[in-house]
């Protein structure tokens, strides 16, 4: 780990560490320190109460955690994936790919209380037992200003496309305002990966803009509502319609 640390510090980049447990997270952070690394959790901890302690170190170092709360809480959702590939599973995959996510969802569905066995199926059960760690400690690094935004796209079975709203949602049960929901989605995650040419809109910044039916400070739904794409300053969709098709 500590070599993985050093090549950071010396090409100057930031190490994701994948770790949802606790003592990971905080055995990484505190080797982080020792090398002078700068680091990123992926997976909020969801196995015990994320320490004070941690939680100043990550702040003061400049360290953050990115929840995908996403990943946990699709274990409540599963049988709502399978009527989404059943209504349109042409628009979003081959015929093979959806009849396999199908099935590996379905899986999930089917197990019995978890058993402590490694399976990705029975990660869902799992991930149900310990949500309430999920929410409790994306609160917390919420409150130290610690997290940025992320949904672990293909990380798992239910893991397709990303699912952005569905991650936005997620903070707004958790009762984060939508200001700082809008913040880490945008110049807070620009910050956190070193892309200083974007993240707010202002002159000599990459134009890379959406934009939605209404004002997401006061309705942030209308995030589900994208009407225009711009990407790099060209227009990729226009008022609803592909570029392409004018």
């Amino acid at each position: 780990m500590k070599t993985i640390f050093r090549i950071g510090k010396e090409t100057g980049l930031v190490v994701d560490i994948h770790s949802p447990y606790g003592a990971g997270a905080e055995k990484c952070a505190d080797l982080a320190i020792e090398v002078g690394a700068k680091i990123r959790i992926q997976h909020m901890t969801f196995d015990t109460d994320l320490k004070a302690m941690f939680l100043k170190k990550m702040r003061d170092y400049g360290f953050y955690i990115i929840p995908t709360v996403t990943v946990f809480g699709d274990s409540f959702h599963m049988p709502e994936f399978i009527s989404w590939l059943d209504t349109k599973p042409e628009t979003y995959m081959m015929p093979e790919a959806n009849r396999q996510s199908r099935a590996r969802i379905q899986k999930g569905i089917d197990l019995e209380p978890y058993s402590g066995q490694i399976v990705m199926e029975h990660d869902y059960v799992y991930f149900r037992e310990q949500f309430n760690f999920v929410r409790s400690n994306t609160q917390k690094a919420h409150e130290a200003g610690i997290i940025g935004f992320g949904t672990d796209i293909g990380g798992t079975n239910t893991g397709f496309f990303g699912r952005i709203y569905s991650e936005v949602m997620h903070y707004v049960e958790f009762g984060i305002p939508y200001y700082d929901i809008l913040k880490y989605m945008t110049s807070v995650n620009a910050k956190i990966s070193g892309l200083n040419d974007r993240g707010v809109i202002q002159p000599q910044k990459l134009a890379d803009l959406i934009i939605v039916n209404g004002n997401p400070l006061f309705d942030i739904a209308v995030l589900n509502d994208v009407t225009t794409v711009m990407k790099g300053g060209v227009f990729l969709k226009y008022k609803g319609m592909e570029v392409s098709s004018f």
